[in-house]
């Protein structure tokens, strides 16, 4: 998997179109706040259709290195199956690759949210973007030496409902879903942290994207089956316009509903420091 880092940087030079996906991360124990959380839910969204069970794909060359970045963590997709994380916590790998919230890894080193690395990865297959999820974690298999073991616990979750006036869902057109559509098909956007905007969306995926503003899981219990357009907007100080909970109503007839349930918990039993490259 390893490679020297300069002929990687070089092979994903030669790409001229680039995808800048910006990552937002929530009470982050390093006091990193306030990032865009764009492309985190646009990487990550697509893929909560089908979980896959071990990490199978795996990315052909890698290059992990101690970050010096003092921005915040992101996120860059290329085309032909490159893939860029900068100034990124080992936490934040695994909150990406098992697709979990911070509040939901436990255990690890005390490097866990300290350290910041750098890491640019190439698959020749050129994946799909619901590949990148496995092969994050055979790269933090690989690299890290990660080991984690899945467990649950009770706790607080919010149920997704449809609301009393029934669903208000705009059915995706065909020029909703292109190549270059901005949020991606499968996708949502986060604009300003008040603004939801999903194209060709599930509610499984909007269960998630929901669980991540909100930091506690959303479990779908809507019934509504096929994809959708959702948009949402709201105002996170309620100073002058609603929350989201009333927005969600309103806007996308669906309600969220306070419950308790399990909730998943990433242990990480093993985790070493990466050989720099």
């Amino acid at each position: 998997m390893r490679r020297h880092a300069a002929s990687i940087y070089r092979s994903f030079a030669d790409c001229e179109t680039t995808v800048t996906l910006e990552a937002e991360r929530f009470q982050l124990e390093t006091h990193v706040t306030n990032l865009r959380i764009s492309a985190l839910i646009l990487i990550i969204l697509p893929l909560i259709a089908d979980r896959p069970a071990r990490a199978a794909a795996q990315f052909d060359v890698a290059a992990v290195n101690p970050s010096g970045a003092n921005e915040p963590m992101s996120l860059r997709v290329t085309p032909g199956g490159m893939w860029f994380a900068t100034g990124v916590t080992l936490r934040f790998l695994v909150t990406l690759a098992w697709r979990v919230r911070d509040d939901q890894v436990a255990g690890g080193p005390s490097w866990l949210d300290s350290e910041r690395w750098d890491i640019a990865a190439k698959s020749e297959s050129d994946p799909g973007m619901k590949d990148f999820q496995p092969m994050v974690r055979a790269l933090l298999e690989d690299r890290f030496k990660l080991a984690v073991r899945e467990t649950s616990r009770q706790g607080p979750i919010y149920e997704l409902v449809r609301a009393k006036k029934g669903p208000r869902l705009e059915t995706p057109k065909e020029r909703d879903c292109t190549k270059d559509s901005d949020p991606p098909c499968g996708g949502f956007q986060f604009l300003e942290r008040r603004h939801l905007i999903g194209k060709s969306v599930t509610m499984p995926v909007a269960a998630v994207a929901l669980a991540r503003i909100l930091q506690q899981p959303v479990v779908d219990r809507t019934g509504i089956h096929g994809a959708w357009n959702m948009d949402v907007e709201w105002d996170p100080a309620q100073s002058d316009g609603p929350s989201i909970f009333t927005a969600l109503e309103e806007q996308a007839g669906l309600r969220l509903e306070p419950g308790r349930g399990p909730v998943e918990v990433i242990v990480v039993d093993r985790a070493e420091k990466p050989t720099a490259n």
